[in-house]
């Protein structure tokens, strides 16, 4: 704002001394019928000026009751919302308001008229045209004027957000588009997140979620336990004992005829069997579609119902991995016996001549050991 008054003084637009600008921490030094004061904050932004001064947060702007404010603009559609608060918060405080309901004229348009877009047309004469501001509607007036102009039709382009347009030795044609959805930015991640995403964390704030958990024995084709319910942000479930049973007793029965009518069973047809079920049962009687997820156990995993507990499945990996482990050490020890016996075997072969004797009178019956040979040396002793 600011710099649009300075950029306004100094073409001569605003052709006004600066002596008739004041800071705003000279508000309270001046009197109140001196003052307008010109702010930001006509489209309900929370962060702009009037809605801090309607909040009562305004570092030196305060209302009061004989204020007049003045709603120069017309709220931009989606904006209602945003308008009105701001709207109400200064009228609580007092003060009056003028807009375009008490005064029409009260706001000049910052968009062309049609007589200005005819202009622009004339002057530019293009063989091309696309309209890029505004609603759908208005896009489609934009074209008419186009046509009336003397622009081809085929030579007009309205595109979604994202489309796409080569442009190509002088010739203008649709090519594809891009990707152009709002993107969701989470806390740990800058990546985004995607409308689908979104749309369910929406459903299950407004309708809450459901989760149906069954057991199944995928080889008979047979339901093993019989389907449990549970809910958030529903309803209190043991104030509604009645509604979880139907449920319970919807989805078993949905899922009997299933498996009685159907040769190729599949999870991601038993999960469409389930969420038919509850969702019908679920609006039926309270008028609302929660997110439903069922949880399909087979027979191998660990069951949660006490009556069927299936036997522990042994990890053969791993016991294949100890065996290997255990073989291999066995097979180590085999080979260093092996090497430890050939190597006494060799030291007792070159010890142990023909004519030399494996026992000595002094140490009677001991039995020398490969290389640990304890007897004393023949001196001088020469072997042939």
């Amino acid at each position: 704002m600011e710099k649009v008054v300075k950029i306004s003084q100094r073409i001569k637009y605003i052709n006004l001394p600066d002596n008739f600008f004041v800071e705003g921490k000279e508000l309270k030094r001046s009197t109140d019928t001196d003052i307008v004061i010109i702010c930001t904050g006509t489209q309900g932004e929370p962060n702009a000026a009037l809605s801090k001064i309607s909040r009562g947060v305004h570092k030196e702007v305060k209302i009061r009751h004989d204020d007049k404010i003045v709603f120069a603009s017309s709220a931009i559609p989606g904006n209602w919302e945003g308008v009105e608060r701001v709207t109400n918060s200064l009228l609580k405080q007092g003060c009056s308001i003028v807009d375009r309901s008490v005064n029409p004229k009260i706001h000049a348009s910052g968009h062309a008229s049609k007589i200005e877009l005819e202009w622009m047309i004339d002057l530019f004469k293009p063989d091309y045209f696309f309209p890029i501001h505004g609603e759908t509607k208005m896009l489609v007036e934009h074209k008419k004027i186009g046509v009336a102009a003397g622009i081809k039709e085929e030579n007009i382009f309205i595109l979604n957000n994202g489309g796409r347009l080569r442009l190509e030795n002088g010739i203008v044609t649709k090519d594809g588009g891009v990707h152009a959805e709002d993107i969701f930015v989470d806390e740990t991640s800058l990546s985004g997140q995607s409308h689908k995403v979104i749309q369910d964390r929406l459903v299950m704030s407004k309708n809450g979620m459901v989760t149906i958990t069954v057991g199944v024995d995928a080889k008979e084709n047979k339901i093993i336990i019989n389907p449990k319910f549970s809910s958030k942000g529903i309803m209190r479930e043991r104030n509604n004992a009645k509604l979880i049973s139907l449920v319970e007793n919807e989805v078993l029965i949905a899922l009997q005829k299933f498996y009685k009518e159907t040769q190729k069973i599949t999870y991601s047809a038993l999960k469409s069997t389930i969420k038919i079920a509850v969702e019908q049962v679920i609006f039926e009687h309270k008028k609302i579609n929660p997110i439903v997820t069922p949880i399909i156990m087979t027979l191998g995993e660990e069951l949660e119902d006490p009556k069927i507990k299936p036997k522990p499945v042994q990890n053969n990996r791993h016991n294949n991995r100890n065996g290997q482990q255990k073989r291999n050490h066995n097979n180590n020890r085999s080979d260093n016996k092996n090497r430890s016996d050939n190597k006494n075997k060799s030291d007792n072969k070159n010890n142990n001549r023909p004519d030399k004797k494996r026992h000595d009178k002094k140490q009677g019956n001991k039995k020398f050991e490969g290389n640990k040979n304890t007897s004393k040396p023949t001196e001088n002793k020469k072997w042939k």
